[in-house]
């Protein structure tokens, strides 16, 4: 078996970038071998939208799934795709922006992921990716939902909604989150 994985997660720490700096990560040390504790331990406390996260149909729905009601196996996709998409910071993705790269995604995908180089912009000294990023507009969002039958996405920027465009990324949250039927 040639399977490889792909690690798709950041660590968190107390200068992870959050979305529009909404809050912050606190790490506090409990207990420390070093100070003649039995163990080391910490506290976390943080946004639910700290670093990598998943949103769950619930996030916009009141009647929707939460992650804990999802099988643990459902979060293996067995045939991911990665499009590459190149943004600037505060750039909505739009239908017609990538349409040349969903033309080559198999019928058969179970994870769209995209790559627009946000993901360079976390630590460069900038607010591009905590307060500028990349979103996804309604017309993309609205096809991924009719034509992929797609289980999740991907992307390498903080949220599918962009800081500067909140009103389109709730628009785009409820296309792709809301429960339809099979």
């Amino acid at each position: 078996n040639n399977m490889s994985w792909i690690y798709l997660s950041h660590t968190l720490s107390e200068s992870t970038p959050l979305y529009n700096d909404d809050g912050g990560i606190q790490i506090q040390k409990l207990h420390k071998m070093s100070d003649g504790d039995s163990c080391n331990s910490s506290h976390l406390s943080m946004p639910v939208h700290s670093g990598t996260h998943i949103d769950a149909p619930y996030h916009f729905d009141q009647n929707g799934k939460t992650l804990d009601q999802y099988p643990a196996d459902f979060w293996i996709a067995s045939k991911p795709i990665m499009i590459e998409v190149i943004a600037k910071p505060g750039c909505l993705l739009t239908y017609n922006l990538v349409k040349d790269h969903l033309v080559k995604i198999p019928a058969d995908s179970d994870m769209l992921l995209i790559r627009t180089g946000a993901e360079f912009w976390r630590n460069n000294g900038t607010d591009d990716y905590s307060k500028k990023g990349v979103g996804l507009d309604l017309d993309l969002a609205d096809w991924i939902r009719v034509n992929l039958d797609l289980k999740i996405i991907g992307f390498d920027f903080i949220s599918l909604s962009s800081p500067l465009h909140r009103a389109t990324g709730r628009l785009s949250h409820q296309a792709l989150l809301s429960e339809h039927p099979s």
